[in-house]
């Protein structure tokens, strides 16, 4: 009896873990179930940094019907490096943001994109996973290890993040081909066992705490420029405008007793008319005393204003972004100028690569390296002429620090 009863537990158990497994591969996001659309592994230089997926309703059949703001998703990552530090990453997610979107586009987010930056406070371990869900209606949602750690209040961010996966600069063609869902059955099927074996330490989590007390300080620093507004508002120029109404009556004053002098009768009906006159001028100012009250309420809308367009302006010279911009427009110049070598293709060689060209700020070369070989010469030489070609290239803005800087080039011969 015993040995059934644990054969039963054991079938039961077996039951469960299958069940279990067969829904790892769904999601549920703003209410809605959300399967798995495509896994992948992201690499730097070969460098297995991330595990990516994304989920997208059933009825989602393209990464375009996903970009529809309407249209709830998540992109996971599961972290593979035994440490990552969070400057490191957030520097790589800025650049790859702006390495696939055009300026235009992720300027006018560069606001929500710090914001959603300064969610990763903490180093990552390997394992943890972050959860980036878009929720129509409510902006993105960051998740550490299960755990809110961030809203951003944007319709377009989850886009830009999308974009610096499945983007012309995408983290590696092979990543951007997994989340695509373009991997073979037997490819995806190893990517799902390696990514649900992937599992944060125990007890690990992050403290959503930290991130609490910046947005209690928003509000406090609104008061601020009110106080500010109020201060030039209390240079009195408009009661110092009734002075002058004062200095009226005296003249009139004058030219009465002018007339006492020449008529007596008349000399007392106008002064008379002058107290009138008099007060009708000291009620003038009375009016003109709530002109002020209307504003300072201008004064406070305009230091309203300045606080988002201070943001933007951060974003502007944020530089994470510029110099992933500058990348992007580097990497187009210098595709433009590579060839299929002729020998190369009458043997049929492909290959890929990845050159890596180190510049000033003045865009002057100050070296070249082959950090990736095509497994060719004649492919590899290739990608060398061609950086000689292009340079030098155009300076690098202003904002950023005056220091080497590195492009890395990937290129891929196929015919």
């Amino acid at each position: 009896m015993k040995a059934l009863t644990v054969m039963w537990r054991l079938a039961l158990t077996g039951w469960l873990l299958s069940l279990s497994s067969a829904f790892a591969d769904t999601v549920r996001v703003a209410n809605t179930e959300l399967p798995l659309f495509g896994l992948g592994n992201a690499q730097e230089l070969r460098t297995e940094v991330y595990m990516g997926a994304l989920y997208l309703p059933g009825n989602v059949k393209s990464v375009e019907e996903a970009l529809d703001e309407s249209v709830p998703k998540r992109m996971t990552m599961k972290i593979l490096q035994d440490n990552w530090s969070s400057r490191e990453m957030v520097r790589k997610l800025k650049e790859r943001i702006a390495l696939n979107n055009p300026r235009a586009v992720w300027q006018g987010q560069g606001q929500y994109i710090l914001e959603f930056a300064s969610a990763f406070q903490e180093n990552l371990r390997r394992g943890d996973r972050i959860d980036i869900d878009h929720v129509p209606g409510q902006g993105v949602k960051v998740y550490g290890n299960g755990t809110l750690l961030k809203t951003v209040k944007s319709g377009a961010l989850f886009n830009l993040l999308l974009n610096s996966w499945v983007g012309d600069n995408p983290p590696a063609q092979s990543f951007k081909t997994g989340i695509l869902g373009g991997n073979s059955a037997k490819a995806t099927s190893e990517l799902t066992a390696s990514y649900e074996a992937l599992l944060p330490l125990p007890n690990r989590s992050f403290a959503a705490v930290k991130d609490e007390p910046k947005p209690e300080v928003k509000p406090e620093a609104k008061p601020e420029p009110k106080v500010v507004a109020t201060a030039p508002a209390k240079a009195e120029p408009k009661p110092a405008a009734s002075k002058p109404a004062e200095t009226k009556p005296e003249p009139a004053e004058t030219l009465a007793s002018a007339e006492k002098t020449s008529n007596g009768k008349s000399a007392d009906s106008k002064p008379a008319e002058t107290k009138t006159e008099v007060a009708q001028a000291e009620t003038k100012p009375a009016p003109s005393k709530p002109a002020p009250k209307p504003e300072p309420k201008p004064a406070e809308t305009v230091l309203s204003l300045e606080l988002p367009t201070t943001l933007l302006e951060q974003a502007f010279v944020d530089p994470d972004l510029l110099f992933g911009d500058y990348k992007r427009d580097a990497i187009n110049l210098f595709k433009k100028n590579v060839n299929y070598p002729v020998k190369a293709f009458r043997e049929k060689l492909q290959g890929e690569g990845v050159i890596r060209v180190t510049v000033d700020k003045r865009g002057t070369l100050l070296g070249t390296e082959i950090v990736e070989s095509t497994g060719h010469r004649l492919l590899d030489r290739e990608m060398t002429d061609m950086v000689n070609k292009t340079m030098p290239l155009p300076a690098m803005p202003k904002e950023l620090p005056d220091e080497p800087y590195t492009i890395d080039i990937p290129i891929k011969f196929s015919l």
